[in-house]
């Protein structure tokens, strides 16, 4: 197991659950910042399997060294034997018995991540993968999205924008990205016609006398 942070664990934790893909794509920052890596990633565990959360330089080799390496079981990676391949460093991100995640370092050349590095920012990538899987801040819009219909949710953008466009089918389309026979499909859908404008009193009485 790694390191503890200098500072508490939970007070970490706080600083990260704003926004956990930023604060592990800052500590991504500063590890490129303090070893000659080319690139450098953080990693999901799902299903024993590695899925991208943050990176920076990485390419398609990148993540396939890094699954190849993960496949040769994350004990061994944790206890520093080498990978198949040489240019590269995949280290398990770990509190207990089971991986959060890996972060993966990457070069030309073998990269000799030092202790202190870590003990700086492997915290901080705990405390964001923990946060990503179990969010405690929910943002607003997140709420509405989540207990919110999905045909609520086209309902009330397409009244909004017809509304905005004074019900101009053909722009509403294209921005919506759909074709005009899609639009007035969606409007038969839930109901909608445009309301015709009411004449004003006056003018309805003038109409009557001709």
């Amino acid at each position: 197991m790694l390191s503890k942070s200098p500072i508490g664990h939970r007070a970490v934790e706080m600083l990260v659950q704003q926004d956990p893909k930023r604060s592990a794509d800052g500590a991504l920052g500063l590890l490129l910042g303090h070893v000659q890596a080319s690139s450098a990633a953080v990693f999901q565990v799902r299903q024993r399997e590695l899925v991208l959360f943050v990176s920076r330089g990485i390419d398609q080799g990148d993540l396939d060294r890094a699954r190849r390496a993960w496949a040769q079981g994350p004990k061994r990676l944790q206890a520093r034997e080498s990978p198949a391949e040489d240019h590269m460093t995949l280290i398990p991100l770990q509190e207990r018995e089971e991986p959060l995640g890996a972060l993966y370092v990457g070069s030309s050349r073998r990269v000799s991540v030092g202790q202190d590095t870590l003990d700086a920012i492997v915290p901080i990538l705990l405390a964001a993968l923990k946060a990503a899987e179990n969010p405690t801040v929910q943002s607003p819009v997140d709420a509405y999205l989540e207990s919110t219909p999905a045909e609520e949710i086209e309902r009330e953008q397409l009244l909004l924008l017809l509304s905005r466009n004074e019900w101009n089918i053909a722009r509403v389309a294209r921005l919506l990205g759909v074709s005009r026979v899609t639009v007035y499909h969606r409007l038969a859908k839930y109901g909608l016609s445009r309301k015709q404008p009411q004449k004003p009193p006056a003018a309805a009485s003038l109409q009557q006398r001709r």
